[in-house]
């Protein structure tokens, strides 16, 4: 039983991680995740072309 609880705890806690992330992506970005924003403030991933 407490093996179960704390994977649910852990899961619950994975989840809200990645959603405050999210937000805080979407927010510096402007956008969300497959919206394309002007001006364009930057990649989701890091992705820089080359010569930058």
């Amino acid at each position: 039983m407490q093996d179960a609880l704390e994977a649910y705890a852990r899961a619950g806690a994975r989840q809200m991680l990645a959603a405050a992330l999210e937000e805080e992506v979407r927010a510096f970005l402007g956008r969300g995740r497959y919206a394309r924003g002007t001006p364009f403030r930057g990649y989701r991933n890091g992705y820089r072309p080359h010569g930058s």
